[in-house]
């Protein structure tokens, strides 16, 4: 009988009962999609962790470049380049240590696989390949005759001061990758081979690669054909992209790690050690035995990775997490006020219906509870539909997919993470909570002047 009440005052009341119920709605899905967005940006920073350093990655040691290390540099002599029409044209390719890395002898493999609770170890060479290509216009047989007192009038020159001469320098990077054993942590841990085959241990001393899928494409290489490293035209064996995302992977290519070095002049040489522990619990036992066995490298943990993070990515995270919050409060809060403001609107206009009822033998509790019970069935109706218009949001988010730039601050490597909002099902109590909050806390100024209000004073108004 009560319930009927209800529904039927709100069903005399439809117009207002709407505007509340649209004003609880929107809050709700405001939550819902902030809620979705924050838990979308939590794991694309996941996934950005997962396909730059590898799936099954547990902690990463790293030995960091010594301050002011700078681009390798290039060097020719007379007799290189090739001349021709007048100019000479120079090219060289050079495989050098990624920036912001420095090399570690392999012994460090052994030394990290022998601490306790340590399942695999992965070595790998990252590498810059740069490819250096410049022409320069051969004006020494042009220069015009000396001065008076000895000196060249000036020449012809270019834009550059150098007679027109132009350089460019193409990087992109490079992996060596211990094939020794299958990977089960590091970058090729997290990727899937989408045309030709993986690297194996039949591979090692081979000089054969895998490239990056969206490296491939966006250079015409193709399974079969050969890519340039280190001046060395190398066969593809295969092209791969990361299993977890769809997006870039770690490298540009992968050699076989003995390759790598020999190619780049680093024999012995490694820049990472990506560490797969037996158990989660063991992790932080094993950071902490290995940055005393290792004092001068980083020793890195998957949760501090991903808090290294930077980028668009970051940004937009650390926006859900601060403006989201406060959007989430303020439209609760409105929601609140509006529900507060039509009901103590309703109370006023409902004068002689309570003024009745109290006449009748109603208590002022009874009277208070059908105020509360009318708001908390709008919040019920209203977190509905908030509901559902947060679910339709969120599957618009998704549908555009936009992609953040994430770029790990400890080694530089980067990617486009896209972002995929899941339904935050487990904010759904704290809505329906919220929500009720906001109806009973509204219904307190009703239920105020209900408590207020006498019988004969109430009849006497209405009339």
């Amino acid at each position: 009988m009560w319930v009927g009440y209800i529904l039927r005052e709100l069903g005399h009341r439809w117009r207002q009962a709407a505007t509340v119920i649209l004003g609880i709605a929107v809050a709700v899905a405001v939550v819902i999609v902030i809620g979705g967005v924050a838990l979308g940006l939590k794991a694309a920073q996941s996934d950005a962790v997962a396909s730059l350093y590898g799936v099954g990655t547990d902690i990463t040691v790293t030995r960091p470049a010594a301050p002011g290390s700078a681009a390798p540099t290039f060097n020719f002599g007379k007799a290189d380049g090739a001349s021709a029409g007048g100019s000479t044209q120079f090219v060289q390719s050079k495989l050098a240590v990624a920036r912001g890395l420095a090399t570690s002898d392999m012994s460090q493999t052994a030394t990290v696989g022998a601490v306790p609770s340590v399942s695999s170890v992965e070595s790998v060479l990252m590498l810059d390949n740069y490819d250096f290509s410049g022409v320069i216009p051969d004006i020494t047989g042009n220069l015009p005759p000396a001065s008076g007192d000895g000196v060249a009038a000036d020449g012809p020159t270019g834009a550059d001061g150098a007679g027109g001469s132009s350089f460019g320098v193409d990087t992109f990077s490079v992996a060596g990758i211990d094939v020794a054993h299958e990977a089960d942590a590091g970058p090729l841990a997290s990727t899937t081979v989408t045309a030709g085959r993986a690297l194996t241990i039949a591979d090692v001393g081979q000089r054969v690669a895998l490239v990056d899928e969206a490296y491939a494409k966006e250079n015409q290489l193709s399974v079969g054909g050969p890519v340039n490293i280190g001046g060395v035209d190398i066969p593809i064996v295969g092209l791969v992209t990361a299993s977890s995302t769809g997006t870039p992977t770690r490298a540009n290519a992968y050699l076989p790690l003995d390759v790598a070095q020999t190619l780049s002049g680093l024999p012995g040489q490694i820049t990472h050690v990506y560490v797969k522990a037996a158990s989660a619990s063991d992790v932080g036992s094993i950071q902490q035995a290995l940055k005393s066995a290792l004092p001068e490298t980083v020793v890195e943990t998957q949760s501090e990775l991903a808090g290294s993070v930077t980028g668009s990515l970051t940004t937009a995270n650390d926006l859900s997490r601060t403006l989201g919050l406060w959007l989430s409060v303020i439209a609760f809060a409105a929601a609140t006020l509006l529900a507060a403001l039509f009901t103590v609107a309703g109370v006023t206009r409902r004068t002689r219906e309570f003024g009745t009822l109290k006449a009748l033998g109603w208590k002022n509790w009874q009277v208070s509870s059908q105020v509360a019970g009318e708001a908390v069935v709008e919040a019920i109706f209203g977190t509905v539909v908030g509901l559902a218009l947060g679910a339709v949001s969120i599957l618009v988010v998704n549908a555009f997919a936009p992609s953040f730039a994430a770029t790990l601050s400890t080694s530089g490597a980067s990617a486009q993470i896209p972002l995929t909002s899941p339904f935050p099902a487990a904010l759904v109590p704290v809505v329906v909570g919220l929500s009720i909050g906001a109806a009973l806390v509204s219904s307190i100024a009703g239920s105020l002047r209900v408590a207020r209000l006498r019988p004969s004073e109430a009849l006497r108004s209405a009339e």
